[in-house]
């Protein structure tokens, strides 16, 4: 089941360009290969030759999603992010509905580059600046702060548990579960 549908051109509002808009449903296997913009969007990195995208020929490399079909049922969910696109994309029970951004092929790359950007740069380059030392040790800081927080967070969960204030104490081992300890800090 292949069905596509387009809607009226639109004006992004961080830029002046035009970008079309489209709408289209395909089926597993999707065909599609994804990659993260610098901005933090989710982007059409690959077409595989015959596949449920392919086969509509609205798709090019470069495009933005822009919204997919929930998990499952019909609604629709923004794609707010590359993590929570690709989730849903993976997890999607049945047919995928995308509501796509046309980019002609161009993946949006302005803005400051991360720190992993400039990690592997400089890393793949065959030196290291100071720049990634300070990042390296603002790094170490805050996994520090995060290990010292949740052992303080568990620690009052403990207390307010002895005391029978089990409301608060779940929202403190909430708290301890939400940061994501490390394996070796088990």
């Amino acid at each position: 089941m292949v069905k596509a549908s387009e809607t009226e051109a639109t004006q992004s509002e961080k830029e002046e360009d035009k970008y079309e808009e489209y709408e289209v449903e395909i089926v597993q296997p999707f065909g599609l290969k994804f990659t993260k913009g610098r901005d933090g969007g989710t982007y059409i990195d690959a077409i595989a030759p015959g596949g449920s995208a392919d086969k509509t020929g609205k798709f090019t490399v470069g495009d933005r999603v822009i919204a997919t079909s929930a998990v499952f049922g019909e609604e629709i969910w923004p794609a707010a992010e590359y993590g929570r696109t690709m989730y849903t994309i993976r997890q999607r029970i049945g047919p995928l509905l995308m509501k796509m951004q046309k980019r002609y092929g161009k993946v949006e790359e302005l803005g400051e580059l991360t720190e992993k950007e400039i990690i592997r740069a400089e890393r793949n380059a065959g030196f290291i600046s100071d720049t990634v030392r300070e990042i390296q040790v603002t790094n170490a800081r805050r996994k520090k702060e995060q290990k010292e927080q949740r052992e303080r967070d568990l620690r009052e969960g403990l207390k307010l548990s002895k005391n029978g204030k089990y409301e608060e104490a779940l929202e403190k081992f909430e708290s301890v579960l939400g940061s994501r300890p490390t394996g070796d800090e088990a």
